[in-house]
């Protein structure tokens, strides 16, 4: 018996007059459900079961050979979803982001963004080489990631407050999150 494509592509399209209870049409609605979930979640279901076999350092089963239809991929975040992310509890930070780099950490060749007032402004938040490449070294903080950037600047919000970003303080400082700020006495 040869298959056909639509068998191939439907395998339990096959077995639906089965999975009716004697021929009702309620039966035949309620196997058509259980073909639509399973055609739906079972990519899902195989893909978790081989991250997990994955993550827990054993192997999936080889005598079984099985390929995902389906496999939903994470959606991309932009620089500013990220910046907005890492910084929820400090929104100021994502509003001097805003005004330091217009959420750039990289220029359009690829480098690491540079400022351009002081090309020794570097990233999403602009931290500065001269005054904080050392300590950032010291740190285990890589500035010229996007991660290390923010990382830094957490750090030096921190110790010193927006101070250190004061330069643009014109653009950030007309915020709400600037006047939450200066409010609280901050």
């Amino acid at each position: 018996m040869g298959l056909s494509s639509s068998s191939i592509d439907r395998p339990f399209e096959n077995r639906l007059p089965y999975l009716c209870k004697s021929g009702s049409r309620a039966g035949f609605f309620r196997a058509r459900l259980i073909i639509v979930y399973a055609h739906i979640f079972m990519p899902y279901a195989l893909g978790l079961a081989l991250a997990l076999s994955s993550a827990l350092g054993t192997a999936p089963a080889t005598s079984t050979t099985a390929a995902v239809s389906f496999v939903s991929a994470p959606q991309a975040q932009t620089i500013r979803d990220q910046v907005e992310s890492y910084f929820y509890d400090i929104p100021i930070m994502v509003d001097i982001a805003q005004c330091e780099s217009h959420f750039r950490q990289f220029a359009k060749d690829g480098e690491v963004y540079r400022g351009k007032v002081n090309n020794r402004d570097v990233g999403v938040m602009q931290v500065n080489e001269d005054y904080h490449l050392e300590t950032s070294k010291k740190l285990g903080i890589d500035i010229y990631t996007l991660e290390g950037n923010m990382q830094y600047a957490r750090y030096l919000y921190e110790k010193e407050g927006a101070t250190p970003w004061n330069s643009s303080k014109p653009c950030w400082g007309k915020t709400k999150n600037a006047k939450f700020l200066a409010s609280a006495g901050k």
